[in-house]
């Protein structure tokens, strides 16, 4: 399942390691709507912690990255 916008909003700032408050303030949301989007990643990824969803993001980007990276030497 891919995630939405804002869900990607608060993943990127969580790999960072902010703090849900911290996350809330930053794209103004309420703590408690930052919680539901974290539940939404964690249940849409089916990570069984934050450390496993940040985990999944990293080795997400570095696919794309790499994928990316292999198109722009066949150009």
């Amino acid at each position: 399942h891919s995630l939405t916008k804002r869900e990607t909003q608060v993943m990127e700032q969580v790999v960072r390691g902010a703090a849900n408050k911290e996350v809330a303030a930053n794209l103004g949301l309420s703590h408690k709507t930052v919680e539901v989007h974290r539940a939404n990643m964690m249940r849409k990824t089916q990570a069984r912690s934050l450390a496993e969803l940040v985990r999944l993001h990293v080795e997400a980007n570095q696919s794309e990255t790499a994928a990316t990276g292999l198109v722009e030497q066949r150009s």
